[in-house]
């Protein structure tokens, strides 16, 4: 991993749950953790690769190694938001998650 492409802030968040004074409950995600990280769109063949593991593929992001970070959670950026789709370890060094997410689009 080279240090130096991490240079985009991310928020990564968890989906919570919470029980309203009415006893419903009440879903929304939260940010866990800030971190360095690197975003990346995906094309070409890296996309077809890509999509071999999840058929919507559409980013790579590549943080720090994390033990806390899910494929039910999601990444916002810049005020865009990535669901988590797959995590890799890659050569399972234990020093990156690489993320294959799709972008939300509102």
């Amino acid at each position: 991993m080279q240090i130096g492409k991490l240079r985009n802030r991310l928020a990564l968040q968890r989906l919570t749950e919470t029980r309203d004074r009415d006893g419903g409950v009440n879903r929304a995600f939260v940010t866990f953790a800030e971190v360095w990280g690197q975003v990346r769109p995906l094309r070409g063949e890296e996309l077809l690769h890509a999509r071999q593991i999840e058929a919507r593929t559409t980013h790579e992001v590549r943080i720090r190694q994390r033990d806390d970070v899910l494929t039910d959670g999601r990444i916002s950026h810049l005020g865009r938001t990535f669901n988590i789709l797959a995590i890799q370890d890659r050569n399972e060094r234990h020093r990156e998650n690489v993320m294959q997410c799709v972008e939300v689009l509102n």
